[in-house]
């Protein structure tokens, strides 16, 4: 899955599609994405697109990407990343529904794009409109399969020859509307509808072939996927319908694994991966189900499997969990207690109608399928009880492992025999067995090499390098009879050719502690850990590893707990319950990946190629190649192999980074070439090739030394000829130069002082007029002898940046009530001390024409958002003023111990009892007026207790940089300050605020106006 939680920025996924490079296109509200399997690159309009919004995209032969968007037409984008835009006014407010490309030549085509609205356009391949239907106004969804054009529309559903131009079908009764999704087969056309069914259109007659049962469904994407018809039903997951008998194959649904169920496109690459785009959830890649896993989650019964078996014939699996045996009836898809015993069941094997039963303690039983008979096999022969470690059957004869040796029945003449160490037997506790294709019984042991039982005659292999520990645990055979050993501590040994190969971690595994192994029927090995398993596949020289994050669902396997039915079908036991591993389903990648280079960086800058070379003078240079191979199964799982000819002789093999570097190439010819392998070790067929020539020195060069002869010989004459008559020359010159210069620089010395004159008259005046200006601006603030004849606790710490101020407060009485207020306008100095000065005046108006004694702070936010957006005739089009502020109030009712807040792009800060609750108000400021916005601010209304505290301020005391690092005070910071202080007496707060500001701020410049309000309630 990708999503914001992974790489892919995009949540909303509404069509995919690949490029001519492989490369995978997604249409998203937030652009057009690509992905090559390594990279996400989005294009919006930053780059050039009409609209954000993509719902719909096709792609020409030669790469060219037409997009359709929610408004302003299409953007045609190529494989150079330009981007063209078409019907940008006549659709500036039509979504584009769909768009398609019929193609009249080899090279030209038609591009047909239906919106919801405007009917259809009709364009060439260069974007000129060749014609307009507006007939149809309304396009819901159009499709083109071959030649024939299927659109569903307000005026019902049409088929088109595009080639004969004529109407093969149409349908008036069918309202487009409640079409949701059309796709081809052949020559037959499926429709879905929102009355959650699927029709199939087959010469000219409408058969219903699918009725979803769930209501709460949306049919809206329809795929065929070789033969089967994949439909999305939007909230219910994908069904997988037969496209011959329209049965159900299969559902994809989150509790089968599918990350989300809100799908709205399906598409299938080259590969045959299948992708999904969602509404909310990203692009999802949906793999075949190699793996199934059954878990006590799921049923309670399969509780630590220890063995498992399968009979064909009498369509029923047996599962042994600890004492009990598991019966799975195919028939009835039922899983039930079938036999208890009284001692753990370590295997299980299967022969005709009976079922044999090893036990830990108490030997063999026969338990046969038709009578459900339980038979003791070891008081029927008279063995005594032991442990049972392994039954394998090979023609009539059976073969018992157990921890006191071997024990091989003739089912025919029921003769029992034994071979115990006494026999030959290198060590009588067997762990397991395995016969291979010329009757070799195979022998897992701990304590002992490894050895087998050919007639009568024991065959020991000593000294195998690698084997150390001498646990043996399992042993089994490929399709060519190579051996393969699995042991607990060094790994795995394949047995070719009277060779023994040793694989451990450095080799791919898991771990060397391996528990079990067998093969399939594609010559695959599969190896059991505890916590995993290790498989390799053919054609691979190395293992690789599947743990719960790939597809397996069990935790800590236990020893040969593992079934191989006819080597399609693997099963694993373990504690939590068992895996099933499907070989039909494993899909091997027969095509190569893509190879693309992305850049080559010399010295980190990017260098053009140009004929396939790079051309360098002489130098050094530092070589850095960035490139990718395209592919979507396993990606993670590429190798690359490339060599730089020239100055490597051996080849870089199985590197995974997306990139080469070579430092400090010096002169010579060098050819780079880069083969990439896919997941099977497919590897690309041509390599990714270039050439780089970086230039001999001139010291290397044969011309060089002859013309340095003539040069140097020559030069010394000419030199100090040249030099003697220079020397006079020159002097000349600088005498007349001096002369020269001695008076402009005189005369630019009294230019200059009379021009520093004229300025600091000019400075003087502007800073004569912008001091008198703050004495205008002190004076509309409030006055604290003033305000204190209402209210008195509360402090003021005022900091402009410059002389005069964007940063203002106000107070205010009326009706018994006290209004603080603190405003932060747009802008510092000058401007914002003309802006604070406005507002200032317009609270003041709004606040003396209030006529209630329930004064709403949140009134006179509003009103003072329509005053602003008036005075500065910002509702004019065109007028380009964005001005304002952001605003805090608070509003003290001391009779009822209530206070009123309310803010505009400010928060306000409330302690009480040492506790700091943050009211962030409207996200909106005031001031600017934008028609689709709709501003809503609100008032907080709080019971407060004495002693409580109200803060209000502007951003400039959190922003101000300092500290000994240079960063930001941050509004963390000040919140603390403001808990700490809360406490203290007004005036010793103030100090506090204004020594920790200015020793934060220390020699650094102040970067914003800064006030904060304090109010001890």
């Amino acid at each position: 899955q990708f999503n914001t939680e992974t790489v892919l920025n995009q949540r909303y996924v509404y069509g995919l599609s690949q490029l001519p490079n492989r490369t995978l296109l997604l249409s998203t509200n937030e652009g057009l994405v690509t992905y090559d399997g390594n990279i996400f690159i989005n294009y919006t309009t930053k780059n050039g697109l009409a609209n954000d919004f993509v719902t719909c995209h096709k792609t020409d032969k030669q790469g060219n990407v037409w997009c359709g968007h929610y408004q302003n037409g299409v953007s045609v984008w190529n494989k150079n990343n330009a981007i063209k835009k078409l019907l940008s006014i006549e659709l500036k407010n039509t979504k584009v529904t769909a768009i398609s490309l019929y193609y009249t030549s080899t090279k030209t085509y038609n591009v047909y794009v239906f919106t919801m609205g405007k009917g259809t356009y009709v364009l060439n391949n260069e974007g000129r409109i060749i014609s307009h239907n507006e007939s149809e106004s309304v396009v819901y969804l159009a499709t083109l399969h071959n030649n024939e054009l299927i659109t569903a529309t307000e005026m019902g559903i049409t088929i088109t020859n595009l080639s004969t131009h004529k109407t093969i079908y149409t349908n008036d009764s069918l309202s487009g509307e409640n079409i949701t999704a059309v796709c081809a087969n052949g020559n037959s056309w499926y429709i879905a509808f929102k009355n959650n069914t699927v029709y199939e259109l087959s010469n000219s007659i409408l058969t219903k072939i699918y009725t979803c049962a769930s209501k709460d469904a949306q049919l809206t994407h329809l795929l065929v996927y070789k033969n089967e018809l994949l439909i999305n039903t939007f909230s219910q997951g994908i069904v997988a319908l037969n496209t011959r008998t329209y049965a159900i194959n299969n559902y994809y649904t989150t509790y089968y694994g599918l990350k989300s169920v809100l799908i709205q496109s399906i598409f299938i690459d080259d590969e045959n991966n299948v992708w999904l785009g969602t509404y909310g959830s990203g692009a999802i890649q949906l793999h075949r189900q190699q793996f199934t896993n059954y878990t006590t989650a799921q049923n309670k019964l399969l509780n630590n499997v220890t063995a498992i078996e399968k009979s064909v014939e009498h369509k029923r699996m047996f599962i042994a969990t600890n004492a009990t045996l598991l019966v799975y009836d195919e028939a009835i898809v039922e899983l039930k207690n079938s036999v208890a015993l009284n001692d753990k069941i370590t295997c299980l094997s299967l022969y005709h109608d009976t079922l044999w039963i090893g036990t830990e303690n108490k030997g063999t039983y026969l338990y046969t399928i038709l009578t459900k008979k339980l038979i003791a096999f070891n008081a029927l022969y008279k063995l005594p009880l032991q442990q049972v470690n392994d039954i394998k059957h090979y023609h009539n004869y059976t073969y018992i492992a157990t921890n006191n040796g071997l024990h091989i029945y003739n089912n025919n003449s029921q003769h029992l025999k034994t071979f115990t160490t006494n026999e030959g037997l290198l060590h009588n506790n067997i762990y397991s067995i395995h016969i291979d294709k010329i009757r070799r019984i195979w022998f897992a042991a701990h304590g002992a090499g490894v050895f087998y039982l050919k007639g009568n005659e024991f065959v020991v292999f000593k000294n195998i390098e690698g084997l150390n520990l001498f646990n043996i645990n399992s042993i089994t055979s490929d399709s060519y009879n190579n051996i393969w050993i699995a042991t607990e501590g060094d790994g795995v040994f394949k047995y070719e050719n009277n060779n023994f190969t040793n694989y451990r971690i450095s080799d791919g595994l898991l771990t060397n502690y391996c528990y079990g192994i067998t093969c399939d029927k594609n010559g695959g090995v599969w190896v059991v850990n505890s916590n995993g398993l290790s498989y390799k596949k053919n054609n691979q020289k190395l293992f690789s590893y599947l743990q719960s994050n790939e597809g397996v669902g069990i935790n800590n396997f236990n020893t040969n707990a593992f079934y191989n039915y006819c080597n399609e079908e693997l099963y694993w036991g373990g504690e939590n319950g068992l895996v099933q591993y499907s070989v039909k389903e494993t899909k091997i990648l027969l095509t190569p990946p893509t190879l693309q280079l992305y850049n080559v960086l010399i010295n980190g800058k990017v260098v053009p190629i140009v004929n396939d070379t790079i051309l360098l003078p002489y130098g050094k240079y530092d070589m850095v190649i960035n490139y990718n191979a395209t592919t979507f199964l396993q990606h993670e799982k590429v190798r690359y192999n490339y060599i730089l000819t020239g100055l490597e002789t051996k080849w870089n093999d199985n590197k995974t980074d997306n990139s080469s570097y070579y430092p400090q190439l010096t002169d010579g010819h060098y050819t780079y070439e880069l083969y990439a392998s896919n997941a099977d070790g497919f590897k690309t067929t041509q390599p990714l090739s270039f050439n780089i020539i970086i230039d001999k020195p001139l010291y290397k060069k044969w011309w060089t030394y002859v013309i340095l002869f003539m040069v140097v010989g020559g030069s010394v004459w000419l030199y100090v000829r040249y030099r003697f008559k220079k020397i006079k020359q020159e002097r000349e010159k600088l005498q007349r130069l001096v002369t020269l210069r001695t008076g402009q620089l005189l005369s630019e010395k009294k230019n200059l002082e009379l021009t520093k004159k004229e300025l600091e008259i000019i400075n003087r005046d502007m800073t004569d007029s912008i001091t008198y200006a703050k004495l205008i601006q002190d004076a509309i603030l409030p006055k604290y002898e003033k305000v204190k004849l209402h209210f008195a606790n509360y402090f003021v710490f005022y900091a402009p940046r410059d002389i005069v101020s964007g940063d203002f407060y106000f107070h205010a009485h009326k009706f018994n009530k006290n209004i603080f207020i603190v405003g932060d306008c747009t802008g510092h100095g000058v401007p914002g001390g003309f802006m604070s000065m406005i507002c200032n005046t317009l609270i003041n108006k709004i606040i003396h024409e209030i006529n209630t004694s329930d004064i709403d702070p949140s009134y006179i936010i509003k009103q003072l958002q329509c005053n602003i957006v008036d005075e500065l005739n910002q509702q004019d089009i065109g007028s380009g003023s964005r001005d304002g502020l952001d605003i805090a109030i608070c509003v003290i009712d001391q009779a009822s111990q209530t206070i009123y807040l309310s803010s505009a792009g400010r928060p306000i800060y409330y302690v009480s009892n040492d506790a700091l609750t943050v009211y962030k108000g409207s996200v909106f400021g005031v001031g600017g007026y934008d028609e689709n916005v709709q501003k809503d601010y609100n008032t907080y209304t709080i019971n407060y207790n004495s002693n409580d505290c109200v803060y209000l301020f502007s951003d400039g005391y959190a922003d101000q940089f300092g500290g000994d690092n240079n960063k930001k005070y941050m509004s963390k910071n000040l919140r603390q300050l403001f808990v700490t202080n809360a406490h203290l007496p007004l005036t010793i707060q103030q100090n506090n605020i204004s020594t920790t500001f200015a020793n934060w701020k220390g020699a650094h410049k102040q970067i914003d106006d800064v006030i904060v309000l304090g109010i001890k309630l």
